[in-house]
């Protein structure tokens, strides 16, 4: 037998570990099936990638039954994205008390806001 896998898992492994949970559970069992299957789509799916069903047991509890494949971590949004979230925070930080309790947008984003920055000059 060869040596388990460990340390950080690939997009592959979590496509390949949520089809095989959708077949052999979700489809089957649906949203809640009974644990001695559970354990066993753990094995499977361990045995398919060569990780221990322990692991396979920790993903899934740890990011659901999509293992983590359409899951972003925070620092992982490209560069215009990271910059905007940014912006938006600063806005936020800007903001008085009356106005986030009332829901006001942030300075800068509200519809009034936006005309005035794209206002044309008059003919």
């Amino acid at each position: 037998m060869s040596k388990l896998i460990t340390g950080p898992w690939t997009a592959h492994e979590m496509g390949r570990a949520a089809s095989i949970w959708q077949d052999t559970v979700a489809d089957v069992h649906g949203d809640d099936p009974p644990g001695h299957v559970v354990q066993a789509a753990y094995k499977r799916i361990g045995i398919a990638l060569n990780r221990g069903a322990s692991s396979v047991q920790s993903r899934h509890r740890a990011e659901g039954p999509g293992f983590g494949i359409n899951a972003r971590t925070r620092n992982a949004a490209p560069g215009a994205a990271e910059l905007q979230r940014q912006a938006r925070e600063r806005a936020l930080a800007q903001q008085s008390l009356i106005g986030r309790i009332m829901g006001d947008p942030s300075p800068g984003y509200s519809a009034l806001d936006r005309g005035r920055s794209h206002d044309r000059s008059p003919r």
